[in-house]
């Protein structure tokens, strides 16, 4: 018999434990085995549940990446589609020690030209459910419809309906809100992103002043919010974090999101601020309705603009991904005074851009290798879909290359290369592109490289490595929220690599001419491999075969990769694979 305090009795019950919809509780229990019991006896179903089965559930389910893999972004509720994508034949990672018998050495790229060219797919299919999705696009009556089909219609008071950057949109005066009733499906736990197109019109009042809030006053750590303060003559982003700036008068895409402990803020496609939070938000669900615009609370303002839409998402949602607000045509280049020059030619703006310069580049296509050399702080930002045939950086400081479809079919050489020796750089942020069709390397980062951040990535289909370092020292490489797929050789060759972390990548069906590796290493000496952390990836369905007289022991020289591997990646196994099972953390 269950014992009471552990059991949830009904599906409304059972929908707020885990903070959904009965609605979805159902379906989660059809499609994904929910641990739901049906009591009979009675002349209707009833059933019940226990806590504890749920949260073991939950648990499996996490480990697993088993959130909803949508079609595209308007569409949820394929959560059992991606649960099978992560329960395929094993994929491990593999490190070979060259100076032993039975052991081989990297694999090479064999014939490039036998790679046939993949379709550039734009939007990859990335693991988040979309929550809530308010366009402001009706063209009259009180209601703000909730496009993501989750039937959270919200109600308006007092906004009016003006032309927006993408169809309608809301127009606040500071007194104005949208209210969407409270919902278990509308509270986030765990990671969650935000995303806001609007435009601030004159200076803004207030210290809280609200774009979307959904939690109670007076209560730590409950629920989400995007906000704005006011400082003076300017509109500005506000955060648990810092602040940053955003002109008057102009349409901006802003973006929150949360991660575990990790939060950061994007503005126009451009990370702002990253930073750890210190504790977990949001800690707990918050019963309050999501107010758009305007607040009830006595302790926050009300917003003095134009909202486009704004959209509350599951997961977190790399910039492939983020809402389109496009420029309307060119590159424009601002300089760090806020001036603006508009270029048609891709390579002529990199080349005229200043230290600490943004360049925003409109839909287009350049159909060359674009060279960034001897940039500092400096962002090219493309937005809604611009296509290049590659990139090269050397001697640049802290630049940002985000948001571009790269197809390096023509081009002979890797997609992404960051040359190193006595033309490296520092400080390198390559996020949100799509890579694909080198005949070599997807992304290659040269030797003395240092910081270098690969986040956000679609990387398929290329004739080499999908993502390939050539270092050997302590570089500090952070490779993140990455989609590496059907590359012909390895997923990730780190190398001879020390210092690296390697979090949250979907790394599978790689090796697909040559056999390869979800991840590939080379041997170091046993103190030298330095901080090393490979944490909460899937890795799966990579075409690696098992080298003669592998065992764990190849594996304890580096005991932080191997508790990395046992306690937070998840691979599956396949019958060939049976030696390497201890290698891989696999069970």
């Amino acid at each position: 018999m269950m014992d009471a305090p552990d059991r949830l009795d009904g599906w409304k019950e059972i929908a707020s434990y885990i903070g959904r919809s009965t609605r979805t509780a159902i379906r989660w229990h059809k499609e994904l085995d929910l641990p739901v019991r049906r009591i009979s006896g009675s002349h209707r179903p009833i059933v019940s549940a226990l806590r504890s089965e749920i949260d073991e559930w939950e648990r499996e389910r996490r480990e697993h990446q088993a959130v909803a893999a949508r079609a595209n972004y308007k569409t949820i509720g394929l959560a059992a589609g991606a649960l099978a994508l992560v329960l395929g034949a094993f994929a491990y990672v593999q490190w070979f020690q060259d100076d032993e018998p039975g052991y081989a050495p990297a694999p090479e790229i064999q014939d490039a030209s036998a790679v046939a060219r993949a379709p550039m797919r734009g939007r990859p299919p990335e693991y988040f459910e979309v929550v809530g999705h308010w366009k402001f696009d009706e063209s009259s009556g009180a209601t703000a419809v909730d496009s993501s089909g989750n039937g959270h219609d919200g109600q308006i008071f007092g906004a009016t309906r003006v032309p927006g950057l993408s169809g309608g949109a809301l127009a606040f005066d500071g007194d104005d809100s949208v209210v969407i009733p409270h919902d278990p499906e509308l509270d986030v736990r765990g990671a969650i992103t935000i995303e806001a197109v609007i435009k601030c019109i004159g200076p803004q009042t207030g210290s809280w002043i609200t774009i979307i809030v959904k939690n109670l006053p007076g209560v730590t750590g409950n629920g989400y919010e995007l906000q704005l303060r006011g400082h003076g003559d300017d509109c500005v982003l506000q955060t648990y974090l810092g602040a940053t700036n955003l002109s008057l008068d102009e349409w901006h895409h802003v973006v929150w999101q949360q991660d575990g402990n990790i939060a950061r803020a994007y503005v126009d496609g451009r990370v702002e601020i990253e930073a750890p939070l210190g504790a977990a938000r949001p800690a707990t669900p918050s019963p309050a309705p999501v107010h758009i615009g305007g607040s009830s609370q006595a302790t926050r303002t009300g917003f003095a603009g134009v909202i486009d839409e704004i959209r509350v998402s599951r997961g977190i949602v790399t910039p492939l991904d983020f809402l389109p607000s496009c420029p309307k045509s060119g590159v424009r280049v601002f300089d760090n005074h806020g001036e603006s020059t508009t270029f048609t030619d891709l390579q002529r703006a990199v080349a005229s851009a200043s230290d600490g310069s943004r360049i925003e580049v409109a839909p287009g296509v350049f159909p060359y290798v674009v060279e960034v050399s001897g940039k500092t702080n400096v962002s090219i930002i493309a937005r809604c879909g611009t296509d290049v045939s590659g990139w090269r950086v050397e001697s640049s400081n802290n630049v940002t290359i985000s948001g571009f479809r790269i197809d390096a079919s023509d081009t002979g050489e890797a997609a992404i290369t960051l040359l190193g020796e006595e033309v490296s750089n520092v400080g390198i942020t390559i996020s949100g592109n799509e890579i694909a069709n080198s005949q070599g390397h997807g992304v290659f980062v040269g030797p003395s490289n240092w910081e270098i951040d690969l986040t956000g990535n679609y990387v398929h289909h290329n004739a080499g490595d999908g993502i390939h370092l050539a270092g050997e020292g302590d570089d500090n490489y952070y490779i993140k929220h990455n989609l590496i797929q059907h590359n012909c050789l390895n997923g990730l060759n780190i190398g001879r690599e020390r210092s690296l972390l390697v979090y949250n990548n979907t790394i599978s069906h790689n090796g697909t001419s040559s056999p390869g590796y979800g991840i590939f290493a080379e041997p170091v000496d046993d103190a030298a491999r330095g901080f090393v952390t490979v944490v909460d990836n899937i890795i799966t369905n990579n075409q690696g075969t098992v080298a003669a007289g592998q065992s764990s022991r190849d594996l304890a020289n580096y005991p932080e990769i191997l508790d990395s591997l046992d306690h937070s990646n998840t691979t599956t196994c396949s019958c060939e694979a049976v030696q390497a099972l201890d290698v891989a953390g696999g069970d």
